[in-house]
């Protein structure tokens, strides 16, 4: 799956790409996934 790079989420939201990584880290763990195909798939059942 294609989508938006961590560095172009950060650009947007004016952070570091350090900081999108550990949000995006932390929301994998309170998901319990290990990947965005994961999380995606968890979200559509």
């Amino acid at each position: 799956m294609k989508g938006r790079t961590y560095k172009m989420i950060a650009k947007d939201l004016f952070i570091s790409e350090k900081t999108v990584t550990k949000h995006i880290q932390n929301l994998f763990e309170k998901a319990d996934v290990r990947n965005k195909i994961q999380l995606i798939n968890k979200l559509n059942k």
